[in-house]
Parts: structure tokens; sequence; C-alpha cells
């Protein structure tokens, strides 16, 4: 549901290889889709492994409400 990089390791494609294995094992189960809840700050990355935007939305966290951005891609095996 979600992919974080310690900021010390930031740009070096640590997301991206974490990334390609996820889509990796998703081909292997023969998963159609994968989705997750992006922070506007990732949003670009996700945006970036070819997800598209579906639907900002709000959430909460500790009573705080923030907004986020459900991503979707559609995998192909």
């Amino acid at each position: 549901d979600q992919l974080y990089v310690h900021p010390d390791y930031g740009g070096r494609g640590v997301a991206r290889l974490l990334y390609e294995h996820v889509e990796a094992a998703a081909v292997e189960r023969r998963i159609e889709r994968l989705t997750a809840t992006a922070s506007l700050r990732s949003a670009p990355v996700f945006l970036r492994f070819g997800f598209e935007e579906d639907e900002p939305i709000e959430r909460h966290y500790q009573g705080v409400p923030f907004e986020v951005v459900l991503v979707s891609k559609r995998i192909r095996p």
C-alpha cells in the first residue's frame, strides 16, 4: 500500500528497485491492477512508475486531516 525510502537514500533509485520487485511479484501472481494511497509528496514517484491518479481524498492521522491521492496501475502479464 505504501512505499517509503529513508531521506538519506532518496534519489538513488531505491524506490524504483523496490517497486520493480513489487511489480514482478504482481505479474508472477497474475495480479492485474496495483493500487496505492499516495501522499502528495510521493504521488509524483508513483506517476513516474506508470500509475495514474484516480482520486484525491482526505485521510486523518491522529485526528489531523491531510490530503492524499489514490493511484492505480494496470499490470500486463
